[in-house]
């Protein structure tokens, strides 16, 4: 019989550098080393002045006409070191000191697969003590690809190297990670950089940053991005009221958890509600990666770090908002280990066991969720009756020049219409970077009287072609989010200079939410996410001519179909 060598050659490089890691989430795989590090001196001497650094380095040799791109990543931290042999070994695919414990990165793959998703060259310095020999590897995949050489480098630190370290590290134990030769999967400045890499790392590392969680994960350290230290009082379930406005249903504020136990392991719960209306100064950090209108989610923690966001837990409730499940839980990342949760080697994604999640949904969530539902829901024919009253509102205040635009499509304005449209539409906020445009964060006054209905426009962001949406519970004002990456809000309302179109706009929007709002399908099913979706697809296609069609002007006739089958498929 004859053995055959199956090791990998440096060709792979191919697949990992598309594993599908965003530059975000392949930064902090590599931080979790960094982590690891702190809380294994923390264990073994209770050292507690451990940090962690994030620097982006612009290419300061760029003369000319040239910018100042990003040149290199450095990822840094005072934590134990590693010895020579762990040196030589950390870029062995695979290759962990930590299966089997509840370290971040138990997996072995982070520094090779997200370290090569940023750069396509690592080069790593490190000691375990103070006083002893500063070691570096280096790893170049452009190298291995054009030599067919599968090997790093390994040697004692030169007078560079040892200069990085001490920058970053000082006269201490710890390890200097740098990635060079970055991808284009990296933004191209530091301070896009620095700004969206500190909000995911607040909200990722919140159960280790903060002291208050009772998990047991907190490490007494600092964390900084760039020339910032990342707050570390941050709570998703909360945002910054400190719980104040939200009704905890598991756990409690202050980052409590209960404990729960599923076929003899461990779990960690909190679950908050927050009605629109109460949000306040909080809304942008409460529910923070969550994206949409009416959200609603779980976060999933394992070693006070967030792993995933998902949905799908639970069937989700119509006319709910802000309403947040936490779950901690424990995965050894051992082959045959049934946990409750398994985790990919990239941190990318969290699957919940069938028997879990059905566990969770029957026994732990269903009575505190039919208590939200009952308590946010309005009676029907109320709602209805509310919802009769509002489009009315909206019709009689539609301003003289929208009931002319949609007779005869009159497009010369006077001051006199011009006026009636700003006087419906109050400015709510300064919106700076925004001066030209004539839309402000408005809100919508409806009646002109002390029992006048008002309705908020919010700006928020999410994925998909959703350009709008409408957020009503009982005792809220009501919130008509409207989605800042749909093209065509953004030319027709956030970067408009005409207010009378800004507000015919405003207005028509209003109309279309408050009519879906409570439609339903044959199967009972709300239907307003369909068919705002499928309208934001016809208002990127009909542009500023979005609703001005009219029948009277327009003749329609059928398309010319080749053939049945055709036919079929466009009805469908």
């Amino acid at each position: 019989m004859q053995k055959i060598d199956v090791a990998p050659t440096p060709e792979i490089y191919n697949s990992m550098n598309r594993s599908g890691y965003k530059w975000t989430q392949a930064v902090l795989d590599v931080v979790d080393n960094s982590v690891d590090a702190i809380r294994s001196r923390y264990d073994k001497d209770g050292f507690k002045e451990g940090k962690v650094v994030v620097k982006a380095c612009q290419n300061l040799s760029a003369t000319g006409g040239e910018r100042r791109f990003l040149q290199k990543i450095v990822i840094a931290d005072n934590g134990c070191g590693m010895s020579p042999d762990l040196l030589k070994a950390i870029f062995c695919l695979g290759e962990s000191s930590k299966r089997g414990t509840d370290a971040l990165g138990t997996f072995g793959m982070g520094l090779k697969t997200a370290g090569f998703a940023l750069g396509a060259r690592i080069t790593a310095i490190s000691r375990e003590t103070g006083d002893s020999i500063l070691y570096m590897a280096a790893c170049d995949q452009e190298v291995q690809m054009q030599t067919n050489d599968w090997s790093a480098v390994f040697d004692q630190c030169n007078s560079d190297l040892e200069a990085v370290f001490t920058e970053y590290v000082g006269d201490s134990a710890g390890t200097v990670i740098v990635i060079e030769k970055l991808t284009d999967i990296v933004p191209k400045m530091p301070t896009s950089f620095y700004k969206t890499l500190k909000k995911y790392v607040r909200r990722v590392y919140r159960h280790i940053l903060s002291p208050n969680t009772n998990l047991g994960t907190h490490l007494p350290m600092e964390f900084l991005v760039g020339p910032g230290v990342v707050n570390k009082s941050f709570d998703a379930l909360a945002g910054d009221n400190d719980g104040d406005k939200c009704e905890f249903l598991l756990g409690t504020a202050n980052m409590q958890f209960e404990e729960r136990k599923f076929q003899g392991k461990r779990y960690f719960v909190r679950l908050s509600h927050t009605e629109v209306g109460k949000r306040g100064l909080a809304q942008a950090d409460l529910g923070s990666g969550f994206t949409g209108n009416y959200r609603q989610g779980t976060y999933l923690i394992r070693g006070g770090r967030q792993v995933d966001q998902i949905t799908g837990v639970w069937k989700p409730i119509t006319g709910v908002s802000n309403l947040f499940l936490e779950l901690s839980f424990e995965d050894s990342g051992i082959i045959g280990d049934t946990s409750l949760v398994q985790v990919d080697f990239g941190k990318k994604k969290a699957h919940l066991s069938e028997d879990f999640q059905k566990h969770l949904r029957k026994n732990i969530l269903q009575p505190l969720l039919a208590k939200v539902k009952e308590k946010t829901k309005q009676p029907k024919e109320k709602q209805k009756e509310t919802l009769k009253k509002l489009q009315k509102n909206v019709a009689d205040n539609m301003s003289p020049h929208v009931k002319r635009f949609r007779k005869g499509r009159t497009k010369n304005i006077n001051k006199t219409s011009e006026k009636v449209l700003n006087d419906i539409f109050a400015p709510a906020s300064d919106r700076k970077g925004k001066k030209k445009s004539k839309y402000n964060g408005q809100s919508l006054n409806l009646g002109g009287s002390k029992s006048s209905t008002e309705i908020r426009f919010e700006e928020r962001t999410w994925p998909g072609h959703t350009p709008f949406d409408i957020e009503m519970e009982e005792g809220a004002e009501i919130c008509i989010p409207l989605n800042t990456r749909h093209k065509w809000m953004e030319e027709n309302i956030f970067h408009n200079e005409n207010a009378s179109e800004v507000a015919k706009n405003l207005q028509l929007i209003t109309a279309i939410v408050l009519s879906v709002n409570s439609e339903q399908g044959p199967d009972g099913e709300p239907i307003k996410k369909e068919v705002l979706d499928k309208m934001g697809h016809l208002m990127s296609i009909f542009e500023k001519n979005f609703g001005e069609l009219n029948a009277d002007e327009y003749e329609l006739s059928p398309p010319e179909l080749d053939d049945h089958a055709t036919a079929v498929a466009l009805v469908n």
